[in-house]
């Protein structure tokens, strides 16, 4: 028997073998666990855009990604790494910083802060705020769990756009029952129950409209997700196992 965690590696075996077809298993290495967020109480739409491994986003699809954001002003957007390099992260903040510089139309992803917001100072310091402009995204460098679930509970949408969606992400985003968008299709994302698969090029905003302009398909994707967090426990993993071992 041959268990992997990855659809990928399940696939490369059985290219391999075709005849390890009823050996070969694949099953998440995490559990669900209930721990729903609290995005609905801010009027703001967080979006965790979990960059991958290989930290390359095409210029395109940040130019995408920021007119999106120039068009919807309660869109905020991080972009997550997971324990990369800090070449990967200073790579990408400077192709972020390119492109509002090439891109006069973006200057609207501009974070703008209210007077309540400012408090007590009300007076800001123009000059600085042209040096150093507070933008609607955010890089983040995450290096543990702990850090990665508490950015998601304020996270109302997961957008992961990779070949093979990351695993904890997914599990996480069920647990805490926040729609995800991805390209390739998975065991864990059902499209429009908890999830939006985007199928053709240009179809990024529409997955992120359907989900952040209007409550309904979103809290129904949360109650598809509460039930979904069953087929994910520990026990139902455990029972998975000794399933194929007694095969």
């Amino acid at each position: 028997m041959i268990v992997t965690d990855s659809e990928q590696t399940k696939e490369a075996i059985l290219e391999l073998s075709p005849t390890l077809q009823s050996k070969v298993h694949r099953v998440t290495s995490f559990d669900s666990r209930l721990r729903l967020g609290n995005s609905q109480e801010r009027k703001e739409s967080k979006i965790f855009f979990y960059v991958g491994e290989d930290g390359f986003l095409s210029k395109k699809l940040l130019k995408n990604l920021l007119e999106i954001l120039a068009k919807n002003s309660l869109f905020e957007l991080v972009f997550a790494f997971y324990s990369a390099s800090e070449n990967h992260v200073l790579t990408l903040r400077s192709q972020l910083n390119q492109l509002i510089k090439e891109e006069i139309a973006l200057a609207s992803v501009q974070l703008t802060v209210t007077e309540q917001e400012l408090g007590e100072n009300k007076i800001q310091d123009d000059e600085l705020a042209v040096e150093a402009p507070e933008y609607r995204y955010t890089v983040k460098n995450f290096f543990n769990e702990n850090d990665i679930i508490k950015e998601l509970e304020q996270t109302r949408l997961i957008v992961d756009l990779n070949d093979e969606p990351n695993l904890y992400t997914q599990i996480a985003g069920i647990s805490a029952g926040i729609p995800q968008v991805n390209r390739t299709k998975t065991e864990f994302v059902d499209h429009l129950k908890n999830g939006y698969i985007i199928s053709k090029e240009g179809e990024l905003e529409k997955a992120l409209k359907h989900y952040l302009t209007t409550l309904k398909p979103w809290n129904e994707a949360l109650v598809y997700s509460v039930d979904k967090i069953q087929e994910y426990t520990g026990p139902r993993l455990i029972a998975k196992w000794e399933g194929w071992m007694k095969e």
